[in-house]
This record gives C-alpha cells, structure tokens and sequence, in this order.
C-alpha cells in the first residue's frame, strides 16, 4: 500500500511539474529585447546532423565497439544541449503568442494562437526528447527517434516571424536571426 501511495504522489507531481515545465514561465512579457536575452539561436543542420540514424549507423560501423560508445555519449550530450535550447525557445516563443493574442487585429491575433499551439507542442516533444537523449547516453544502443524535432523547430520559427510580422515588419528579419543560426 505504501508503494502504491509513493507512486500516485510521484505521478501528481511529475504532472504538476510537467505543466509547470510546458508553460515556460521564463518572460513576464516578450518584447524583441527580452527575447533576444533569453534565446538561443540553433544550427538546425548540426542538430539534424546529431540525430540523424544513418550517421550512428556509419558510425557504429566504422568504430570499435568501445569508441563507437564513448563518440556516440558526445553526440547524444551535444544533441542534448541543441534540445534544450530549443524547447527554451519555445518557452519564450509561446510567451510571445501568448502577449499577442489580445491583439486587435483578427490576423495577428490567429496567428499568435498558433504559435502558442506549435510551441506548447514543440516544448513537450523536446521535454519527451530529452528524456530519451539521456537515456541513450546510459544506454548507448537504444534507438532515438527525434520525432523530426528540427523540422518543428523550423516550423515554430517561421510562426513566430509570422506573428512579428504582422504586429512590427521590422522586427520578423530580426526575431529569425535569434532563433536559427
């Protein structure tokens, strides 16, 4: 009975913690300012490059099985910090969304409901990544599959332009230089 009750509190928690994590409450506001403080620009094609299988799989096959392991751990903490960054720029994007979605103009404010959307999604497949990036590094054979992480990221990014450029034009050129590198 008492495991039983350790694992329903361990449930709520990690629950609470998890919709605590999703929201990214990193920016009361997200001004282009604020934004640029707390973003990280990321190099999609490295970060593909990390997660992509048929490189492990040239790997595997061209290393002894002892430094296939160790380069594989590099790879998977590099891949792991490129999820990281990404799910805090989704954090701050969706803070974005979320501050113009009172817009007064209908256009501005879909497309700020959308990149609310796409970035709450994208967190919690990064957040899901993350988990399974470090469980690959204990166990170095476990198959990774990003979920096309990138390719969401990339998608998020165009949103959030989208969402600049309808409330400031000067600033959509800027916000993309923020996000990708």
């Amino acid at each position: 009975m008492m495991l039983y009750s350790m694992l329903v509190l361990f449930s709520v928690l990690a629950a609470v913690y998890m919709i605590y994590v999703a929201r990214g409450h990193r920016l009361a506001s997200a001004s282009l300012e604020e934004i640029a403080h707390h973003t990280h620009p990321i190099d999609l094609d490295a970060f593909r490059n990390l997660m992509d299988a048929s490189e492990e799989t040239f790997l595997r096959s061209r290393l002894l099985p002892a430094d296939f392991r160790r380069v594989q751990r590099q790879r998977l903490f590099a891949a792991a910090a490129y999820v990281r960054a990404t799910s805090d720029n989704a954090a701050i994007l969706m803070r974005l969304g979320e501050s113009a979605r009172t817009a007064p103009d209908p256009a501005t404010a879909r497309a700020a409901a959308t990149l609310v959307e796409q970035a709450l999604t994208l967190r919690m497949l990064s957040l899901a990544l993350l988990a399974k990036v470090y469980m690959g590094i204990l166990l170095p054979r476990l198959e990774i599959s990003p979920a096309r992480l990138a390719d969401r990221y990339e998608q998020l990014s165009a949103a959030a332009m989208q969402v600049c450029r309808l409330r400031d034009p000067r600033s959509a050129s800027a916000i993309e230089a923020l996000l990708i590198a």
